[in-house]
């Protein structure tokens, strides 16, 4: 049976107040799949060795940073991580990998895994060599991905890119966001991993590939963490209920969208992505705004807050937007659901401090933008505007019972007091486990 999913939408306040003037109001908005459980009935468990047997004809396309400073550790565990995921793929599934340092090197176009030959032996042979420049890599990346995609006669592949990186790429991170841009138009989600504590991979990159695409950022501090971390995104695939989902929201007239964040599993901004033209305004959007949402598995969803500039109102009900969702259920055709978003304005509105999961989200989601903030700060060689967004950050951290993470806050930003700089291990940790913070 394929999934079905349904949308629900639950304001800051409800009624919202009528004022004369025009307010900020903040949407929590649920994907949500109907219960999947019978489906996963009478499956039985299986070993961490063993293979799996899946319904989902999958096609993934790796991209693999493989410069200089991949040598080592790092460079032994992502052969290994790529050799497990190649003896873990169903024979009928179709893998594609691409090398890059400062020049590109396909080592294998998008191939049904039964028909791969010595791809073993290749990737055995991987070394590492020269600098680091991503969008060639992530060109021939995206185009296998779509050949896999294209290969399948029957539909309902799932695809998905996996990059991996240790170091910035140079002078081509607006042509990578572009290419992010096409894999999500694609329905080809991006999952970026950045390796190493104390490297200098971006993440202001990487946060705009994977939320360009409908994708996922993730952090890999230690090399010998590369393998799980691509043995989960394996087992994501195969466990897709939906994917390729794409949300439109048309605000109605005067209605404007100012942000949006993706709140699970992982907070980040969809909307303006890091980096975008949009990004540092203020008036928001009144025209329809897309965004791809990736995929989802079974009995999971996703959540996303909007920030939404509400123009003067009376006290009434109104129409303020129209969301719809499309998707492909895994085996089935192309689905959507549709939401006529309403809601009523009364002098005043809800009294109180507001739907108290909502402000829970907002509250994390506004943690996360001072750090944000403060590492785009700090980036600028902004010291004081950096210091005083990472104590800001510390307070709500503190107030939310993280002492820890509040203390790692606090460490950086007497670092930055001190005429030092934001450390590469504190600034990941604080960046990435702020984004776990999701409800």
């Amino acid at each position: 049976m394929p999934a079905k999913l349904q949308l629900v939408s639950t304001w800051n306040r409800d009624p919202l107040p009528a004022t004369d003037q025009a307010s900020l109001a903040y949407l929590v908005l649920d994907i949500a799949g109907e219960d999947a459980s019978s489906q996963s009935q009478g499956s039985q468990p299986e070993s961490e060795d063993s293979k799996f047997h899946t319904q989902n004809p999958l096609n993934l396309s790796l991209v693999l940073d493989t410069s200089g400073s991949m040598a080592g550790a790092k460079l032994q565990n992502l052969k290994q991580a790529v050799r497990w995921v190649i003896d873990h793929l169903d024979p009928d599934d179709r893998i594609g990998i691409t090398l890059f340092d400062d020049e590109v090197h396909p080592l294998a176009p998008s191939t049904q895994v039964s028909e791969a030959g010595n791809l073993l032996e290749r990737v055995d042979a991987i070394r590492e060599a020269g600098g680091t420049a991503m969008s060639k890599g992530l060109l021939v990346g995206l185009d296998e991905a779509r050949k896999g995609a294209a290969a399948r006669s029957d539909g309902g592949v799932v695809s998905r890119i996996i990059v991996l990186t240790d170091g910035q790429t140079w002078g081509d991170a607006d042509r990578c966001k572009e290419l992010a841009r096409e894999a999500g138009a694609a329905g080809i989600p991006i999952t970026a991993l950045g390796v190493g504590a104390e490297e200098d991979w971006s993440i202001e990159l990487l946060d705009a590939l994977a939320s360009e695409s409908g994708g996922v950022l993730d952090y890999i501090a230690r090399p010998e963490d590369i393998s799980s971390a691509f043995e989960e995104t394996v087992r994501a695939m195969q466990q897709v209920a939906a994917h390729n989902l794409r949300l439109t929201v048309e605000p109605s007239r005067g209605v404007a969208v100012r942000a949006v964040y993706r709140v699970t599993p992982m907070i980040s901004r969809l909307w303006p992505a890091p980096g975008s033209p949009e990004e540092g305004t203020t008036e928001g959007r009144n025209s329809p705004l897309t965004l791809p949402l990736g995929d989802v598995q079974p009995d999971a969803g996703q959540t996303l807050l909007y920030e939404v500039l509400l123009p003067p109102r009376r006290p009434g009900q109104y129409k303020l937007a129209r969301f719809s969702l499309s998707y492909e259920a895994t085996g089935h055709a192309e689905s959507e659901v549709a939401l006529d978003l309403a809601a009523a304005f009364t002098p005043g509105g809800q009294p109180g401090p507001g739907n108290p999961r909502v402000m829970n989200i907002v509250e994390k989601a506004t943690t996360f933008k001072l750090q944000t903030r403060a590492l785009e700060a700090s980036m600028l060689g902004d010291m004081a505007n950096a210091t005083r967004n990472l104590r800001a950050a510390a307070t709500r951290l503190l107030n939310m019972g993280e002492a820890d993470l509040a203390e790692a806050a606090e460490q950086e930003a007497r670092a930055l007091e001190s005429g030092g700089r934001m450390s590469s291990a504190g600034t990941k940790k604080l960046a990435f486990d702020t984004r776990r913070l999701a409800p």
